[in-house]
């Protein structure tokens, strides 16, 4: 099985850095800024805040 995943408008490849869009039932991934576009203006997209990481324990 392969890890690497593919773009939620083109199929490819999303590469080491993807390019984020965070909605309320997920989080979508793309390979370029170009795709991100597209998708906001085909699906009208209501993006969210990304989820907050947790926090490290400090000793």
């Amino acid at each position: 099985m392969s890890d690497k995943r593919g773009c939620d408008l083109c199929g490819l490849d999303v590469g080491k850095k993807p390019f984020f869009l965070h909605t309320a039932e997920k989080t979508l991934q793309f390979c370029c800024e170009g795709c991100v576009g597209i998708y906001r203006m085909l699906n009208n997209v209501q993006e969210v805040p990304p989820p907050a990481e947790p926090k490290k324990p400090t000793n």
